[in-house]
């Protein structure tokens, strides 16, 4: 019989969960709705086979519990309303990504999945990914910043740019700033060179968020991006030449 634990701040959602496991002959051990609760419940008890893990919970995301436990070993589903979520679940070794109100056929499935593999630490399977990783030469997609005591994820296809201030660095998506702790050298190293380009020393702009390119001196160019109005920004000289060949551009000659 499959041991599992749900993690569900909705009593509701818990509760139907709970019922649909019961019927596949799933033992829940523990039905928890919170990352503190997990956390406490996680510390006293041997690991399910599978844990439900709902993706926006009271106290955060469900991720930054999963950081929290590195050397647990179970297999996790994300169930979830929220179906961007679904890209950063990969990085979990997630098996199924459910979104509600869960079907029953599809946890079915997840389940004959489930019952088929075998569980690998979170530490693990990232060890194991990020060499993957690394072989292919693959770039950074995600970006994680903490607000309160939430963990907040942003993916490199939402970032508008990213800039420093005051000493520190910000990603900016659909109009808000988030602080990153990095570098934008570091950045740069990090990021893919076809969508990404650093147009002076304090600001790294996204290819996708471009709208336009103005003249704003005889050497500078003016540049402007979708929901961003923090100041202006600005191609240094040195950077111009670079910049148009990154966009294929022609004019300003």
């Amino acid at each position: 019989m499959i041991k599992a634990v749900i993690i569900e701040d909705e009593l509701a959602a818990s509760r139907k969960l709970q019922r649909l496991l019961h019927k596949q002959g799933v033992e829940v051990m523990a039905q928890l709705s919170s990352i503190a609760d997990a956390l406490q419940w996680f510390g006293k008890h041997e690991s399910p086979e599978v844990l439900f893990l709902d993706m926006k919970l009271s106290d955060g995301l469900g991720f930054y519990l999963l950081d929290q436990l590195p050397q647990l070993r179970t297999k996790i589903v994300c169930t979830t309303a929220y179906p961007e979520y679904s890209i950063q679940a990969f990085d979990y070794n997630s098996v199924a990504y459910l979104l509600k109100p869960i079907n029953e056929d599809k946890l079915v499935k997840a389940l004959e999945k489930i019952e088929s593999l075998q569980a690998v630490s979170f530490q693990e399977f990232r060890n194991t990914l990020g060499t993957a990783r690394r072989i292919q030469g693959a770039h950074k997609r995600r970006f994680t910043t903490k607000i309160g005591a939430s963990i907040r994820i942003f993916e490199a296809t939402a970032v508008c740019c990213f800039f420093s201030a005051d000493n520190a660095t910000y990603l900016n998506a659909s109009g808000r700033n988030a602080l990153l702790n990095t570098s934008l050298t570091h950045l740069s190293n990090q990021l893919d060179p076809h969508d990404f380009f650093r147009v002076n020393r304090k600001v790294i702009i996204a290819r996708h968020a471009l709208i336009s390119v103005d003249k704003y001196s005889v050497t500078r160019l003016l540049i402007k991006l979708r929901d961003f109005s923090e100041f202006e920004i600005i191609v240094s000289r040195d950077r111009v030449k670079a910049f148009k060949n990154w966009l294929d551009l022609e004019e300003f000659a």
